[in-house]
């Protein structure tokens, strides 16, 4: 590939930015990635706009929508299980549960998952399925599912980018300096993106909060396998002020808990302030008001279920984030468009599974750039990129 349109710029140092950069460099491309932040030196830990400094980091395809969801979540549920395999720091296997107080269908991801099975007939008798109190009929699954722990995959993600001579440059970008970009883009910027390109999708703005508590015991079953679940009870229960479902989870973590969980719809105003409206029973964690049933529901099912009390344990850090959705009918954006003679790809959007669909959706950004920058007789390359960089990722582990 010629030296000269084999250089792109990645705008964003997100989740997203970081495994598009390693994936491109991966394949022979020469990155910049700029961006007014990034994840894993963050000049405000606690900004609440930069999804990626608050992930839970379950591999599950949760909260976003579109047609490129599931093709992007096999593709990306493929190089995690490869990086398992390959025994890299940071990604674990839980046996994870999703349980329901309601009727609930199988989801389409079912099929990806390891040992997914439902517990409709034998969540009485089967150990280990998490339950509150008041529990009644339930229905929901049981599965084998990856996590990765944000602490240690984060920054290694970065030592990745910058081994394969990717280049970061903290920048703050707007309309007018984007235009200056001679190379093609990707835009990977999140809550930005819509702003910097125009985005004709429907917009909104989910605020969730999480409780990382620290110096807690290992939830383990019988197999000594770590445990996680997410619960949905009931809207009488739990319901955000429109009535809409709400769960909570416990995602144990190397030394620590992350419990949640809460997804409030709103938009974010001309100043930057998220607008909608927040739960009206709360409790304080430090200067954060955390929805009271994340705390309540959790500490039920920690008690009955394992035997654990929750509040034993008090080093807790509440923290509050933003994650840009579009809407079920224009979804995730992950296309690309022309303005003027300049290539831009979109990659945003992911709402709740950005860390999920890292992987895929950076592998069709790929193929999106190599079908409009390599020659016309390589275009068969696209349908090889997942296996081109499942042979470059392992011959990068094994070069350490």
């Amino acid at each position: 590939m010629n030296s000269l349109n084999n250089q792109v710029t990645i705008i964003g140092a997100g989740i997203s930015g970081i495994t598009t950069g390693v994936v491109l460099q991966l394949l022979g491309y020469q990155t910049h990635i700029m961006s007014k932040d990034r994840a894993d030196a963050p000049l405000n830990p606690n900004d609440p706009e930069f999804a990626s400094l608050y992930p839970s980091a379950s591999i599950i395809p949760h909260s976003v929508f579109g047609a490129e969801v599931l093709p992007c979540f096999r593709d990306s549920h493929q190089i995690f299980e490869l990086l398992i395999d390959e025994q890299v720091e940071g990604i674990s296997r839980n046996q994870h549960f999703e349980v329901f107080e309601y009727d609930k269908e199988s989801p389409d991801y079912a099929p990806i998952m390891s040992h997914f099975r439902r517990i409709d007939t034998t969540w009485q008798t089967e150990k280990d399925v998490p339950l509150r109190t008041a529990t009644g009929k339930l229905c929901g699954w049981t599965f084998n599912c990856l996590f990765a722990d944000w602490p240690v995959y984060l920054p290694l993600l970065f030592r990745w980018y910058k081994k394969l001579g990717g280049r970061i440059s903290i920048r703050t970008l707007d309309r007018q300096s984007v235009a200056q970009l001679s190379t093609p883009i990707i835009n990977c910027s999140g809550l930005t993106g819509h702003s910097l390109f125009g985005d004709s999708g429907s917009v909104s703005v989910f605020k969730g909060h999480l409780l990382k508590i620290r110096g807690v015991p290992e939830i383990k079953n019988r197999f000594g396998q770590t445990i996680s679940y997410n619960y949905n009870p009931r809207t009488a229960v739990y319901a955000d002020a429109e009535g809409n479902a709400q769960d909570v989870y416990c995602y144990p973590r190397n030394g620590d808990w992350i419990i949640g969980g809460s997804r409030l719809e709103g938009t974010m105003d001309s100043s930057g302030r998220w607008k909608g409206i927040s739960p009206e029973a709360t409790t304080s964690v430090g200067e954060i008001l955390i929805p009271k049933p994340v705390i309540e529901l959790n500490k039920d099912i920690l008690a009955y279920t394992y035997g654990m009390d929750l509040n034993r344990y008090r080093d807790r850090t509440a923290q509050v984030g933003y994650r840009y959705v579009r809407n079920k009918q224009d979804g995730l954006r992950l296309e690309k468009s022309l303005e003027g003679n300049r290539l831009i790809i979109h990659n945003y959007g992911h709402g709740g599974a950005g860390v999920t669909l890292s992987w895929g959706c950076a592998i069709r950004v790929a193929i999106l750039l190599n079908q409009e920058l390599r020659p016309r007789g390589e275009n068969s390359y696209a349908h090889n990129t997942l296996k081109k960089v499942r042979k470059a990722i392992q011959q990068m582990i094994n070069r350490r």
